[in-house]
């Protein structure tokens, strides 16, 4: 139901913009059809150029900086001006960075450990008992804690570009109060009514 919605917004969306900018075409060519004399079709053909561009403004902060200081999360939203995201998504980052380095640190000594027992008991590859067994065990368990919080890592690094960039893009783009969504239960019908203000 929400790709459906999505993808009936967007062909709305770009449609309106296909027609705006056909109605705009048709006009100069009314013009230019109306007119004989060149001296008009060529003030017709200067104002379709400038017409094109007047959509675009110049943005206060760059999408591309924002992204390329994301190296450091946190840092992409510190240039959009996001504070508190930034101290967030930076803190997050480095607690996850302690919390990798502590699996790898305990990691690395139950390795030293599972080594040593085998060389001090004289246990071949391929043999086992129970205490090298939960050596072992042990050992994975770091291993593996070490990798899924690597991975949740990357999500923060991950979100974090993907919000500076689009911080960076709607930068200078205006809320007014007089738009508004109220989102509350609807006891008649069961279910949910959205009232949308504008």
């Amino acid at each position: 139901m929400n790709k459906l919605l999505t993808i009936l917004l967007f062909t709305t969306c770009f449609s309106n913009l296909y027609a705006l900018n056909g109605l705009e075409l048709q006009s100069v060519n009314n013009v230019v059809q109306d007119s004989l004399s060149t001296p008009i079709i060529e003030e017709a053909n200067d104002t379709l150029e400038t017409n094109d561009y007047r959509f675009q403004a110049e943005m206060t902060k760059s999408p591309s900086t924002a992204l390329y200081l994301s190296i450091v999360p946190g840092l992409g939203q510190f240039y959009n001006e996001s504070y508190i995201k930034s101290g967030i998504l930076f803190g997050a980052s480095l607690t996850l960075a302690a919390i990798i380095y502590d699996r790898q640190v305990n990691f690395e000594k139950w390795q030293d450990k599972v080594v040593e027992y085998k060389r001090n008991n004289e246990i071949e590859d391929g043999q086992t008992d129970a205490t090298l067994e939960k050596y072992t065990e042990v050992r994975e368990f770091y291993r593996d804690d070490r990798d899924l919080w690597g991975f949740y890592l990357l999500g923060v690094y991950t979100i974090s570009a993907i919000d500076a960039y689009v911080g960076a893009n709607l930068f200078d783009f205006e809320v007014t109060e007089e738009i508004s969504m109220n989102l509350r239960p609807d006891f008649k019908n069961i279910g949910l009514s959205v009232n949308f203000t504008w």
